[in-house]
């Protein structure tokens, strides 16, 4: 059993025979409050760099999700080849300082909030989504002093949202967890321009970021490769196109065999299922887990 809610896990902590077959492993995955740059107010760097200076990622963690998660201000989860948050550059991300918040939202024209238009975020009402809304409506609210509503739905109603420009939200939440430790699933498909970039729904568009993703994903030398990688997430960030990993997601999972080798029955891109196998094997990553990203992209990933 995988995917355990903060809830359940608080359960199985408490019962004897449960607790001696639990299992809570970092997932590769990430959630983040997503902002369209391409229409207002979100088409203003200053005030999406607000919206991320005024939420209090640790305390996210505890109130919203029990401590079931990780909080990082990077948009690649830890763990990943090429990520921000496996070097010591990742604590110049994810601060909170609400006095710089305001500052930042008065700069972009809306001093105290005063103008700024009242906003809704649409997100699902899946596992602790809608929760986790709660908490960053509650300190966007309290700390810039503007008016957030949320709007929660069933997930294939908030997927088919994104499916017109006409329906897409200028503000909602996103979760996704990896399919496989490679970060051109995320670079990609989540941030590059073209048909490439098909669920870039921020509309973030950097030709230098395209060509970084590119030239890494064209690249077979896996240290070359994280290097680009490295350099396209510095980049992507410098533009803060989204309050990115407000959790690096964490899972319960109950099982009575340990985790151990994977077993693949997929198609990945080339050179994909090899990086798997290393990373799988890696000292630096034993612990963390594919599996819930994996089903929801349809693939078969067993660990046993």
């Amino acid at each position: 059993m995988f995917g355990l809610s903060a809830a359940a896990l608080r359960q199985a902590q408490g019962d004897p025979t449960l607790k001696s077959q639990l299992h809570v492993k970092q997932q590769l995955g990430t959630s983040w409050l997503g902002m369209n740059n391409a229409v207002k107010p979100f088409n203003n760097i200053k005030v999406r760099e607000a919206f991320s200076d005024a939420i209090d990622r640790k305390s996210l963690i505890t109130v919203a999700l029990d401590g079931l998660g990780h909080p990082t201000g990077t948009f690649l989860p830890p763990g990943l080849p090429g990520a921000i948050a496996n070097t010591p550059a990742a604590s110049k991300y994810g601060g909170y300082d609400v006095t710089k918040a305001q500052a930042l939202l008065a700069a972009a024209g809306y001093p105290g909030g005063k103008g700024f238009p009242a906003v809704t975020i649409d997100t699902d009402n899946v596992s602790t989504d809608e929760t986790v809304m709660q908490y960053v409506q509650a300190e966007l609210e309290q700390n810039l002093h503007i008016t957030i509503g949320i709007k929660s739905m069933p997930q294939n109603a908030f997927n088919a949202l994104f499916n017109s420009p006409k329906t897409a939200p200028p503000l909602y939440s996103y979760a996704f967890s990896l399919d496989y430790p490679d970060a051109q699933e995320m670079l990609q498909y989540f941030a590059t321009s073209g048909p490439n970039g098909f669920v870039n729904y921020e509309h973030y568009s950097n030709p230098a970021f395209d060509n970084l993703v590119n030239r890494a994903v064209a690249t077979a030398n896996d240290s070359k490769r994280a290097a680009l990688y490295n350099q396209a997430e510095t980049l992507f960030m410098s533009a803060q196109p989204v309050v990115r990993s407000i959790t690096s997601r964490s899972r319960g999972s109950r099982s009575r065999t340990r985790v151990g080798s994977a077993r693949l029955r997929s198609t990945w891109p080339s050179g994909i299922s090899a990086r798997w196998q290393a990373w799988a094997g890696s000292p630096a990553t034993r612990g963390f887990s594919l599996t819930d990203g994996a089903r929801e992209r349809g693939f078969s990933v067993r660990f046993g």
